[in-house]
């Protein structure tokens, strides 16, 4: 068995597409549900977004879906002319905070796998006059785009979800430039799972469930051939996610009334979560990689 393989089972086991089905649903779900504005706003300034970078983005893009500020972390390798690609972008949150960043001559790109999403994004761009802003409807596993297209690729709290992570990884290798950087937010484990919080799909698209530990996250991307691999605890309160009003009505990070919008096992499932501190397994961590 390859040491490709070999990850593999490390990290999935036998099965190495769990619940993306469920994943995608979900969030196009969250791309149709009442954003609700407050609550976003404090899950964004939780994780590092600051008043000015949150005034900069349409309110409608921030659904409360990061756990932490990727473009903040990424803006010293950022210049005009910079091509930037955002990984699992939703409605382009982070896009809209780069795009005056890379400027006119550059591109700020992002790759999602919800449709309502993507459909959201592009008509924020066409309210606000985003001109340097574009929207590809992908997987991160196999991306539409030429060896050695981007500068800076980020992230925000994604990566997590993606089934076949050494896949993602080496993809996202493939379309960086030499010397370009991975530069995203996510969430790794501290320690192995319960089982109902592995197998429970609201635990998952709250980024928790599919999450590796950072031992397997630093060693995919050496498998894919990064180096100057950087992996910080940015010591945030995941418990901020299930602390709003909405959470036990429907309610999912900065949304509100998610149930009417087609997701039927989300109030019982999160009932499970609050049972359990999600800070004494998961954390929200900085990661940087150079190709």
């Amino acid at each position: 068995m390859c040491i490709r393989d070999r990850y593999q089972r490390r990290v999935h086991g036998e099965e190495i597409n769990p619940g993306s089905k469920d994943v995608i649903q979900h969030y196009s779900s969250v791309a149709n549900a009442e954003v609700n504005t407050e609550f976003s706003k404090k899950i964004a300034s939780s994780f590092g977004y600051s008043e000015e970078e949150l005034a900069q983005i349409p309110p409608e893009a921030n659904m409360g879906l990061g756990c932490g500020n990727s473009v903040s972390y990424a803006r010293p390798y950022l210049k005009k002319g910079s091509k930037l690609l955002d990984l699992g972008c939703g409605a382009g949150m982070d896009l809209y905070l780069a795009s005056p960043l890379v400027g006119d001559e550059g591109k700020a790109c992002g790759v999602d796998l919800s449709k309502d999403m993507i459909e959201k994004g592009k008509k924020i761009c066409e309210k606000y006059g985003y001109k340097n802003v574009e929207f590809h409807y992908s997987s991160i596993e196999k991306m539409p785009f030429d060896d050695g297209t981007f500068d800076v690729v980020i992230s925000n709290c994604v990566l997590n979800l993606v089934p076949d992570k050494i896949a993602a990884f080496e993809e996202i290798y493939r379309i960086l430039k030499p010397g370009g950087n991975f530069i995203v937010s996510d969430i790794l484990l501290k320690k192995d799972l319960p089982n109902d919080l592995s197998q429970n799909v609201t635990s998952v698209v709250s980024c928790i469930g599919k999450a590796i530990r950072e031992d397997l996250y630093r060693e995919g991307l050496e498998i894919a051939g990064f180096s100057q691999i950087e992996i910080v605890d940015e010591k945030r309160d995941l418990m901020t996610y299930f602390q709003g009003s909405d959470c036990n009505d429907g309610g999912f990070c900065g949304v509100k009334n998610l149930e009417t919008a087609g997701n039927c096992n989300f109030k019982e499932e999160l009932k499970v979560i609050q049972k359990y501190n999600v800070n004494d397994y998961g954390m929200a961590c900085m990661i940087k990689a150079t190709k």
